[in-house]
């Protein structure tokens, strides 16, 4: 596998697939919808939360804790497999969730969040994964059981399959 002669990081089927780097926005953004795409990405930095301050007690899982109506730290942190949410949009998201941090635990939700590891390494990266695979797991057997009713979220399904995929594919980027 080559790297990026702009960033230096790994390529994927011959593109670099980091955002900031701008050889990946040539190769994967069309001239029409670059500056479109590059105002969401903009305006979805801005709205992290500040993780200077405890992450709080309603991120949490159903793996650490029996409460209900939580948040995942994915979603704390803005990722969406929304309707509207490119590829794109979800691997940058992804990627800023991966570097982002330290991750400050409030007293209800410690295991969880430490399960997430430090910034910028392999063991952030598989934390992501094996949340997403968890969710993919938990949700697709009640989803394609009632095709009527929850039909609609196979899409958002199917992007976490993908993302993980996407994950899998970037994991040697980090150390």
């Amino acid at each position: 596998m080559t790297n990026c002669k702009n960033c230096g990081r790994k390529l994927l089927m011959g593109n670099c697939i980091h955002f900031s780097c701008s050889t990946s926005s040539q190769s994967i953004v069309d001239s029409r919808n670059k500056s479109s795409q590059k105002n969401q990405i903009s305006s979805s930095k801005n709205t992290l939360p500040d993780l200077s301050k405890p992450i709080p007690p309603g991120v949490n899982s159903r793996k650490y804790t029996k409460k209900r109506n939580l948040k995942s730290i994915l979603v704390y942190l803005k990722y969406s497999r929304a309707k509207d949410q490119t590829d794109h949009l979800r691997q940058h998201q992804l990627r800023i969730i991966i570097d982002a941090g330290p991750f400050i635990p409030s007293a209800n939700n410690q295991d969880y969040v430490i399960s997430f590891k430090s910034a910028g390494t392999q063991d952030r990266v598989r934390a992501i994964i094996d949340l997403l695979k968890w969710q993919i797991k938990g949700q697709r057997p009640r989803y394609e059981g009632n095709l009527e009713k929850y039909g609609k979220y196979i899409p958002s399904l199917e992007k976490a399959e993908a993302d993980v995929l996407w994950l899998e594919s970037i994991i040697d980027e980090y150390s």
